[in-house]
């Protein structure tokens, strides 16, 4: 395992960033049932472009730990850039103030 972005994901091709955004509806789901959606995406194990129901834009979905790490420590992938803007959500309002949650905050440098 490295925390190098640039080798963090292996071998595998990075998928193109104009790439097919796939829309995730985010199914209400019985009990357990786990989502066939995510599912397959698990079962890719690459990073996926995603819009969900409400906001503009799309969003990477990330299935593999690699993944998740190499965008947790590029400074591209920076969450302090969203504040301010309507992004893809799950919800049609804000849950959480785009000011004080950590959600939106990026590491220290």
């Amino acid at each position: 395992m490295t925390s190098d972005p640039d080798t963090a994901l292996g071998t595998r091709p990075d998928p193109p960033a104009d790439g097919p955004v796939h829309c995730w509806n985010l199914d209400d789901l019985e009990a357990l049932e786990f989502d066939p959606f995510l599912h397959a995406r698990l079962r890719e194990g690459r990073a996926t472009r995603v819009k969900l129901p409400f906001g503009e834009g799309s969003a990477w979905l990330m299935a593999r730990y690699a993944d998740v790490k190499a965008a947790t420590t590029d400074p591209r992938f920076s969450r302090q850039e969203l504040v301010g803007r309507t992004i893809t959500s799950s919800s049609p309002h804000a849950i959480a103030s785009q000011k004080a949650a950590l959600n939106y905050a990026d590491p220290r440098a």
